[in-house]
């Protein structure tokens, strides 16, 4: 049989065939030094993982309707003085404190950004209603709704310009005013539970 199947085909083809049929069913074998390779690979990409993790930080943020409210200055009445007042969700009022800084866009220069200095957070959240009433004549030039808590604010320093030109500003201006609460690292909010606390950030 063996020799009629030689006869048949190649002699090539014959050895080819027969050294399939050994091979057939071997075990795979790798060598060491390459499992070795691929598992210390794999732990330093875990590690640079974790460590990117660890370092690397994500700003948490709040942001609210906010007004622009003016006052006669006492030195010069003919200069008004300006603060901003913000109306803030009322679940973040345990992370509001005075000092920390507000960035405001204002309708009207919507390419600038005002910063404002907290100087007062209201002591209680309040509803709608009260917080229409602490707006005064502002009540209806902001939306207000749901749980509020309201910051006073001051200008950090003079206006931003727009355009080269400096921003002027007018009582009863509306805009959207952002604060940060928080700043926490990528590692912390996937595993919150191994921290204690969030870092503050003003």
């Amino acid at each position: 049989m063996n020799a009629r199947f030689d006869k048949l085909f190649r002699e090539e083809a014959v050895r080819h065939h027969r050294a399939g049929q050994r091979a057939r069913g071997d075990v795979l074998r790798l060598s060491p030094r390459w499992a070795a390779a691929a598992s210390w690979s794999l732990y330093a990409a875990l590690a640079g993982c974790m460590l990117f993790a660890a370092l690397a930080t994500v700003d948490e943020y709040v942001a609210g309707p906010a007004v622009v409210c003016g006052a006669v200055d006492g030195v010069d009445a003919r200069v008004p003085r300006f603060s901003i007042v913000a109306l803030m969700p009322g679940a973040a009022r345990p992370d509001l404190r005075p000092g920390q800084r507000l960035r405001v866009t204002l309708a009207g220069y919507r390419d600038a950004r005002i910063i404002a200095i907290v100087d007062e957070v209201a002591p209680s959240v309040i509803g709608p209603a009260e917080a229409r009433r602490a707006l005064g004549a502002h009540a209806d030039l902001v939306p207000v709704a749901g749980a509020i808590a309201i910051v006073r604010a001051h200008l950090a320093a003079d206006v931003p310009p727009a355009g080269g030109a400096a921003l002027e500003l007018f009582d009863g201006m509306s805009g959207t005013a952002q604060l940060r609460l928080a700043r926490r690292s990528i590692l912390a909010m996937l595993v919150p539970w191994l921290f204690d606390g969030r870092h503050h950030a003003g």
